[in-house]
């Protein structure tokens, strides 16, 4: 073990070590060449990767709920950033983890004397942990294909920036994010095939930190040139919004119950007096927003109304999106970028009838 730093095979490979010499106490000099300290080391590996799954999962909705309090106009787009490259970070760390330790037993001296005699067994058991290692080399694979397809989009929106500051966008923040972005793609692009197919190229922690550094950087201060952005509740006159209403009946109902499966404010109750018995809802959105509305009674003669959406993008909109970077800029506002994925939504009740309505 280095004195200097203790990594988690360390951690783990002393506490089967400990659980070994209470439970199945060995020899001294053969603590680790018999099966029951890689079984426990296993089974503590199993715990670890499932601690590892839990805290990027509880991590993925803290940020998710931070991004919903302190944002807003990019609330939707950020989280689903956020989400992705939560999920891509846990599964490069499962992974790591993973082969690091398939590895580390296939070069042990346990390994080599496994089956060691046994001329039947021991090809299946080479056999077995190779078919291991190759299919953790094939997701790492599907790892770098990921990374290098974020590494070229990264490029693509650097080149872009550019251009918009060479055609007289004076913002410098926007340049930064999609420069550090692209370094921290390539670092883990470069990392992946030096970890998993034996590429001599050295990236260290150094080298994300900065990277990671640069892109908290370029954030503040994107937020400071848009501090003085004027926001519109909506999308530039060029976006046509898609807009529909329905209408229910709500004159034999205790209570009229509303759900929206999403956590922006993006639901609006409204007095309409030239209603009567009756509710209208009315919904907005971009085209690549898929809106669906479902309703039920209940035994109390309550309607409930359940609202979702889900984002439909398509590579046909990948214009739209640069025409919406184009009209944020130029017109120095921001717009609601959220009815890509949500849409606003407007709740028409006459006042004898807003008793009724429980928003939950």
């Amino acid at each position: 073990m280095d004195k200097n730093k203790i990594t988690s095979n360390d951690v783990l490979e002393a506490l089967s070590m400990r659980i070994n010499d209470v439970l199945r106490p060995a020899k001294k000099d053969n603590k680790k060449n018999n099966a029951y300290f890689w079984m426990f080391k296993f089974a503590l590996l199993v715990i670890y990767v499932v601690l590892i799954n839990w805290l990027f999962t509880e991590l993925s909705g803290l940020g998710v709920t931070i991004i919903y309090l302190v944002g807003k106009s990019l609330r939707s787009v950020l989280s689903a950033i956020w989400i992705c490259s939560i999920a891509f970070m846990k599964a490069l760390l499962i992974t790591c983890l993973l082969y690091d330790n398939l590895k580390i037993f296939m070069e042990s001296s346990y390994y080599g004397i496994l089956y060691k005699d046994d001329k039947k067994m021991l090809p299946k058991k080479e056999k077995f942990f190779h078919v291991i290692e190759v299919i953790f080399k094939v997701i790492a694979a599907f790892l770098l294909l990921i990374m290098g397809f974020m590494a070229a989009l990264s490029m693509f929106g650097l080149i872009y920036m550019i251009v918009m500051v060479i055609n007289g966008m004076f913002m410098v923040s926007p340049i930064i994010i999609m420069g550090a972005v692209f370094v921290i793609c390539y670092f883990t692009f470069k990392y992946i095939q030096s970890k998993f197919f034996n590429l001599k190229v050295v990236i260290t922690k150094n080298h994300f930190i900065i990277s990671f550094v640069a892109l908290l950087v370029g954030i503040c201060f994107f937020g400071y040139e848009t501090s003085s952005f004027e926001y519109k509740n909506t999308l530039p006159v060029d976006f046509e919004l898609i807009r529909k209403e329905a209408t229910f009946k709500v004159e034999d109902n205790q209570l009229i119950k509303l759900k929206n499966n999403s956590k922006l404010n993006n639901m609006k109750i409204l007095i309409d007096e030239e209603l009567d018995g009756e509710i209208r809802v009315v919904f907005e959105y971009f085209e690549t927003a898929k809106v669906k509305y479902s309703y039920e009674f209940n035994d109390n003669d309550d309607l409930k109304l359940l609202f979702s959406s889900d984002l439909d993008f398509g590579v046909e909109n990948v214009y739209d999106v640069l025409k919406l970077f184009v009209s944020t800029f130029n017109n120095k506002t921001m717009y609601n970028y959220n009815l890509f994925k949500y849409p606003n939504i407007y709740v028409y009740v006459s006042k004898a009838d807003m008793e009724r309505i429980k928003v939950y």
